[in-house]
């Protein structure tokens, strides 16, 4: 199609695409399909590239694009006019020098242009520096923001759970609505059996996506109050309030376990997952906060010291015997 036809068919579409072709905030370059030769540039163009109007009328339409992606270009922009079903083609990532000699990152995409003459090609380019600029602002606002809630110690940047500061006061509000309701407090301390071993095996990687999984199927078992801490590397503490007796324990523990014996798959790894669990309960086992966490934790090493894969209850009674008889015998 003769250059001049096709500008004559932009001529008779200008009020219905002067418009929205010069107010874009995409750079657009309009080109014959035959010739290649470009008809129009918009204003976004020629702000992002910084070459004059002139410099790209009759040349090209990738005069400005790095050599070894011109054939490639072109290539497409032949395809796009050769077939007639085809309205638009993506060309993926394009580099625009700039007028200045800097290479732009672009986006770009070719589309047919119908018009009464004929047909004409747009080059549309969406500029990905700014893109990327911001994403890494973002990134490094999202990495500022993180550093700042690790800092202030409330919340574990890897699962977004509380962390032990805000363990120690929902242990001192689980310990004084117990008193309110006359309901108990069950305090909950897991520890993945093995993980060491499976970090070590698949890669930092997959462990953390591990507790991250770990994370999200302890956060399912939990009800409106219940409080779910990452306490350490792979141990968790979950406090449960609203226990009415010793059945609603076991209930709470099994939904655990089946939770947790769920396979967890990466693309690098297909784990089944086991947990030492160690259970008191508030007020049978009538102790401050810190104490709770302590039996706590002393009955799922005695989970962990059976073999694991197994929850074990503290006992304040048999407790209370054996320290009885050990200071009988230092006596």
């Amino acid at each position: 199609m003769p250059v001049g036809a096709t500008v004559r068919s932009l001529t008779v579409c200008e009020s219905r695409y002067r418009v929205l072709f010069d107010d874009s905030p995409l750079a657009l370059v309009v080109f014959d399909p035959a010739s290649l030769r470009v008809l129009a540039v918009n204003a976004a163009c020629l702000r992002v590239a910084g070459y004059p109007a002139s410099a790209w009328l009759g040349q090209s339409f990738c005069f400005a694009v790095a050599a070894e992606q011109r054939e490639a270009l072109q290539a497409s922009a032949q395809r796009l006019g050769a077939t007639a079903a085809l309205k638009a083609v993506a060309v993926g990532s394009v580099r625009l020098r700039h007028c200045n000699g800097y290479w732009l990152e672009m986006e770009g995409a070719l589309q047919r242009f119908d018009g009464a003459d004929g047909a004409a090609q747009l080059l549309v380019l969406q500029d990905l520096t700014e893109r990327r600029k911001t994403e890494e602002h973002l990134r490094l606002l999202a990495k500022e923001q993180r550093q700042r809630l690790e800092q202030a110690g409330q919340y574990d940047t890897l699962t977004g759970l509380p962390s032990r500061l805000l363990l120690d006061e929902r242990l001192r509000q689980g310990v004084v609505q117990s008193h309110l309701t006359g309901c108990s407090l069950a305090v909950c301390y897991l520890d993945i059996d093995g993980f060491a071993q499976l970090n070590a095996a698949y890669g930092r990687e997959v462990g953390d996506h591990l507790l991250i999984n770990t994370a999200e199927c302890l956060r399912s078992c939990l009800r409106g109050g219940d409080t779910l801490v990452r306490i350490g590397s792979d141990d968790f503490v979950l406090l449960v309030l609203g226990i009415r007796n010793d059945a609603d324990v076991e209930r709470f523990v099994g939904d655990l376990q089946e939770r947790l014996a769920e396979p967890f798959v990466s693309d690098t790894a297909v784990v089944q997952l086991g947990a030492s669990i160690g259970v008191t309960v508030y007020p049978h086992d009538n102790v401050d906060a810190n104490t709770l966490l302590r039996h706590a934790l002393q009955a799922m090493i005695d989970a962990k010291q059976g073999g694991g894969g197994v929850c074990r209850r503290f006992d304040p009674d048999s407790d209370r015997r054996v320290r009885a008889r050990r200071e009988t015998i230092d006596s």
